[in-house]
């Protein structure tokens, strides 16, 4: 009982395949995390804008305190 030598660069082949794509998938899976698509919305993860109501788009649906105050205030900050 011989081993081909086909066989044994196949299990070579797949051995650097795999590992080839486990690292794309680490890499892919990095990308999502840091990707800004995967942050929360506003008046969940904190304020993008430093406290400056003032022209953000978000302003209308923000729950923070600086926010809800430019709301009461009547001014958008």
């Amino acid at each position: 009982m011989s081993l081909e030598p086909t066989q044994n660069g196949s299990r070579r082949e797949f051995l650097r395949d795999a590992a080839r794509y486990a690292a794309l998938g680490v890499v892919a899976a990095t990308a999502v995390v840091v990707s800004p698509w995967h942050r929360q919305p506003p008046g969940e993860a904190g304020c993008r804008e430093r406290g400056l109501c003032n022209g953000c788009v978000a302003f209308d649906q923000c729950a923070l305190p600086a926010a809800l105050a430019a709301k009461r205030a009547g001014n958008g900050g």
